[in-house]
């Protein structure tokens, strides 16, 4: 019985570390979503805040905007995406699109872009990336990212996946 005895003290300080390990674990999680939470919330200050000063942070400090390429390489429908990424949980204009170009690093060539935008918006809208809504009082169509579209994909993984430029460009 005394090896036993011996084997139950292992196990249950085996049971007590791992215990005190998958805790460790939690916490470190819970630490990590909310330094992931500040990181976007200021990098949506920053690209706010950029057209009012003149600047480029995605240029500037490419490695602090490793999801941002260089302005002259973002096409359209990827500019559009971004933009509603921004604000996952409003709806957006397709004016509030035109006027948030420029902070996501798309730099416009055309003098009236807006039917583009309309463009792009709807064939989001067709592939199911995002949702649109009539607004009485405020006029007009209002977009926004569809939210969860399939389990674990997050509402922004919906607006601005990659993978889906292909289909909303027919190339």
């Amino acid at each position: 019985m005394k090896g036993q005895d011996t084997y139950k003290t292992a196990y249950l300080s085996a049971i007590k570390e791992l215990t005190e390990l998958k805790d460790a674990l939690r916490s470190l999680e819970e630490r990590r979503n909310s330094l992931e939470k500040r990181i976007t919330e200021v990098k949506r200050g920053v690209l706010a805040l950029a057209p009012l000063c003149d600047e480029a942070p995605w240029s500037t400090y490419p490695a602090l905007f490793p999801e941002l390429t260089t302005p002259s390489h973002i096409g359209l429908s990827n500019a559009v995406r971004r933009v509603l990424d921004q604000d996952p949980e409003g709806w957006i204009s397709p004016t509030a699109v035109r006027e948030r170009l420029q902070s996501v690093g798309y730099q416009t060539k055309s003098k009236n872009i807006l039917p583009s935008i309309h463009n792009v918006l709807k064939r989001l809208r067709d592939a199911g990336k995002v949702e649109d809504k009539g607004s009485e009082s405020k006029g007009g169509t209002w977009y926004r990212c569809k939210p969860n579209l399939t389990p674990g994909e997050s509402r922004s993984e919906g607006c601005q996946s990659e993978k889906h430029e292909n289909e909303l460009t027919g190339r």
